[in-house]
């Protein structure tokens, strides 16, 4: 399940057409030059994703005014032809991304999945259009200028992406974005468009917990890896001692390596952790980072496990 929809050129052009004066489909169509069932395309894309609710095709078309003021604003900035142009497609999730502080095409490439080539051609588009800069070779940032307006959409994205949760009947106690990827812990046992990851598939990889009546959900459309497991189970374990436990469990009888974990850690903002957990392993707990036990207990545990 996608947080943030890749819109079309032509559901941004009907969006900004709302934007500046609500309306229906038939005379946007007309006022735009689109054909009718271009703009009944796009409002399918809208529909889809909650940010137009269901109305009939011949009914006025209207926005919210969170999104509605935030392209209003850009407008100020932008002839509509360039906006739609700007916001389509994965520009807008690589704007999200920097806004999070991914500056670089390397962490960027990590945190999206795009390619190389698609994030420098998104980028110079968005640098020639003003909208980022290299403050040096290699470092985009968003200018100050549209900071707001990008964390304002953000949020209505974000908002969006939790009205369809909603709509499945799905419920969560936490939840946690790194790019594209979203975990979840659930009181629910199976999630539409989820996956099952961390704690909840410990049991696969020797260590079989009784920690909680909850689930854990990672939005991938596979079954995660061994390393994702743990890592997935780790982003929800920062400061809390009993879960990492069990993650430098799970290391430990895994035989896990940094260089089998490659990027991941990055990815999750794990690092730190991930590398305290390995250090404490190899130096069989002479090194006690943050949530870690003494090892006096961790042995005691790792012999409950070991011996089953």
């Amino acid at each position: 399940m996608l947080i943030f929809p890749e819109l079309s050129k032509n559901a941004w052009v009907l969006l900004i057409a709302i934007a500046e004066n609500p309306s229906t489909a038939a005379k946007i169509s007309k006022e735009n030059n689109l054909r009718l069932n271009r703009i009944s395309e796009a409002l399918n894309e809208l529909e889809k994703f909650k940010i137009i609710k269901s109305r009939g095709r011949r009914k006025q078309l209207i926005l919210d005014s969170s999104i509605r003021g935030v392209l209003k604003e850009l407008l100020v900035h932008y002839p509509k032809e360039s906006l739609a142009e700007l916001l389509e497609g994965k520009k807008l999730n690589v704007l999200f991304q920097v806004l999070e502080n991914h500056f670089t095409i390397a962490k960027l490439k990590l945190i999206t999945g795009y390619s190389i080539s698609t994030l420098k051609r998104i980028l110079a588009h968005l640098q020639e259009k003003l909208f980022v800069y290299q403050p040096k070779k290699g470092v985009y940032k968003l200018r100050d200028e549209y900071k707001s307006l990008i964390r304002q959409f953000y949020s209505v994205f974000f908002s969006y992406f939790l009205e369809r949760l909603e709509n499945q009947k799905i419920t969560w106690k936490e939840i946690k974005v790194f790019g594209n990827n979203v975990l979840l812990k659930s009181p629910q046992n199976a999630l539409s468009g989820f996956v099952n990851t961390g704690f909840s598939l410990f049991h696969k990889y020797h260590v079989p917990l009784f920690l909680t009546d909850d689930s854990f959900f990672v939005n991938y459309v596979r079954e995660p890896t061994k390393e994702e497991v743990f890592i997935h189970a780790l982003a929800f374990s920062v400061r809390d001692y009993r879960y990492t436990l069990y993650c430098t469990l799970f290391a430990d009888l895994n035989k896990l390596t940094l260089k089998e974990l490659g990027h991941l850690p990055k990815i999750y903002e794990v690092e730190k952790q991930v590398i305290g957990i390995l250090e404490y392993i190899k130096t069989k707990g002479q090194k006690i980072g943050e949530s870690l036990s003494s090892y006096a207990e961790y042995l005691e545990v790792r012999r409950d496990y070991a011996r089953d």
